[in-house]
């Protein structure tokens, strides 16, 4: 099938500026970084013409329900790091296994899971990883068990509800599925992945968590004041607004943000929070490249026709 005119004049652009930007992407030249490099793509798309300033506008626009959902999240998980609740909860998970290694691993894919599915994977990933590491090495336990753990089910658990990650935004709304249809695809898989990490994990690190340990940490490693409270009860609350988004059909941004903005309310209430700490908490980057990752579809699909 002949390509349109204006396509076969800048299909050699369009790879060269296609190229270009994966490579810079993968080698990240100083002083780049990977947002610069897809800002240098997307602005050579739109200053050679190829994509429109109105075509990238109405790609945003289709993409704003997973942009602002990542930037709610991302602001949730700021203040409630700010406040130690994920420190709280993976010590609570230490006292809970009660000296038991195998109970603490169990208890760890719990709780991974359940971070996930208040601050998506990432969260899981970046926070409470790190946490669980520096507390069972201080245990004096193996930390790879552990560690796996809180990577693994960070992926596998992700996938239960179109929440618990932001790129499950990405089919439900490309095809308009239903929280109905979700579950009907992924939820039976899903659980089933979960259960192979647990067995597999219990069986492959037999021996590491068979080892019992001493808890002689303190009972209360983070100050449990009002403004703990306060952040406890409005993640129940955004997590309630998740459920209730999905089940009506209702863009899943607005519960993101509107719990980002009762806990930036009520951090700066609390004098808590300031502006340079929400700047360092937030990846601007990652909201940078998915944004541009929109303007490049146009690209992508342009190249596909070729």
């Amino acid at each position: 099938m002949a390509l349109p005119l204006f396509m076969e004049r800048y299909m050699l652009l369009i790879l060269c500026i296609f190229a270009l930007t994966l490579i810079l992407i993968m080698v990240r030249p100083k002083p780049l970084n990977e947002a610069m490099a897809a800002s240098l793509g997307a602005f050579l798309m739109l200053a050679t013409s190829i994509v429109s300033p109105i075509q990238a506008f109405e790609v945003l626009k289709a993409s704003a329900n997973v942009l602002l959902f990542f930037l709610g999240l991302m602001l949730v998980s700021v203040v409630a790091d700010r406040v130690g609740f994920f420190k709280w909860s993976a010590a609570k998970a230490i006292m809970l296994a009660n000296g038991n290694g195998r109970r603490l691993l169990l208890i760890i894919f719990g709780l991974g899971a359940v971070v996930t599915a208040f601050f998506s994977n990432d969260a899981t990933a970046l926070i409470l990883t790190p946490i669980v590491y520096m507390l069972v090495t201080r245990l004096k336990l193996s930390p790879l068990p552990y560690v796996f753990a809180c990577a693994f089910v960070a992926n596998t658990a992700s996938m239960v509800l179109p929440v618990f990650n932001p790129v499950n935004l990405l089919p439900v709304d490309r095809f308009g599925l239903t929280i109905g249809e979700y579950l009907r695809f992924l939820l039976v898989p899903t659980i089933l992945a979960i259960t192979i990490n647990v067995v597999l994990f219990t069986f492959i690190f037999r021996k590491d968590i068979s080892t019992p340990f001493n808890d002689d940490s303190p009972r209360n490693p983070v100050k449990v004041d009002a403004f703990f409270l306060f952040v406890c009860g409005g993640l129940a609350l955004t997590a309630f607004g998740y459920i209730f988004a999905s089940i009506y059909d209702l863009p899943l941004y607005w519960p993101a943000m509107a719990g980002a903005a009762m806990f930036l309310t009520g951090g700066f209430a609390f004098r808590r929070l300031n502006l340079s700490s929400l700047g360092s908490g937030v990846s601007w980057s990652i909201l940078t490249r998915m944004w541009l990752g929109t303007v490049s579809k146009r690209e992508k699909t342009i190249l596909s026709l070729s």
